[in-house]
């Protein structure tokens, strides 16, 4: 490897112009230099940092001219092709993937909204269900109050119409009971009076005698 003690691997070399630039520039196009045989593919930029990059790690100074440039550059853009053809590999790939999420996002979104009608519907009917098992729970409950209370209407009815003729008869009962007393009484003043009436005709006519005849004739 042949080394070049004045080039200076921290800053780029002044590279001879190309064929076109002396063209350009009004001549000297058939003039030969050393410079003139590199490939005009590779520009000063690239290899002034090539040959930095190789200094900085080996300490090694190369030229311009020395074949291990010319294999660092092919390598150097055959790795950046293949980092543009990952990261283009990588961008399809995530296209797709966002394509296929978007579907399945939709897709789930979809399921979610259905999901959600599903239970709107189902909360709607769970609700009408339970009015109508409640509007029956209250019918039966308010016939079977309407029959308890016609029933215990009825009993006390029927106990007060029981207690009514238990004091009717009770009543009529002490009144003929009154009524007998105060016809015992009667006929026992009538008794009385006759008696006394007796006894008077008797003390009249017989006044010695009059207690014992009494006594011995009612």
């Amino acid at each position: 490897m042949q080394t070049n003690p004045l080039i200076q691997p921290n800053r780029p070399r002044k590279m001879t112009p190309h064929q076109d630039d002396w063209d350009s520039m009004g001549g000297f196009a058939t003039t030969a230099t050393r410079s003139s045989s590199r490939p005009q593919w590779q520009p000063e930029s690239e290899i002034a940092q090539l040959q930095t990059e190789v200094f900085a790690a080996t300490g090694i100074k190369v030229s311009e001219d020395d074949p291990i440039l010319a294999v660092l550059v092919v390598q150097k853009r055959n790795m950046q092709a293949y980092a543009e053809q990952l990261q283009q590999q990588q961008s399809e790939q995530q296209e797709v993937f966002l394509a296929q999420f978007q579907i399945q996002a939709q897709a789930v979104t979809q399921a979610a909204e259905s999901l959600a009608e599903q239970k709107q519907y189902l909360l709607g009917e769970i609700i009408r269900a339970n009015d109508a098992y409640l509007q029956d729970v209250e019918n039966k409950l308010m016939g079977s109050v309407a029959v308890k209370m016609r029933k215990q209407a009825i009993e006390e009815q029927d106990s007060f119409l029981g207690s009514l003729k238990r004091l009717l008869m009770l009543s009529g009962c002490l009144f003929l009971l009154v009524q007998l007393v105060l016809l015992g009484a009667f006929l026992l003043l009538k008794w009385i009076k006759t008696m006394q009436a007796k006894y008077e005709n008797h003390h009249q006519k017989y006044p010695t005698r009059a207690t014992a005849y009494f006594w011995a004739k009612p």
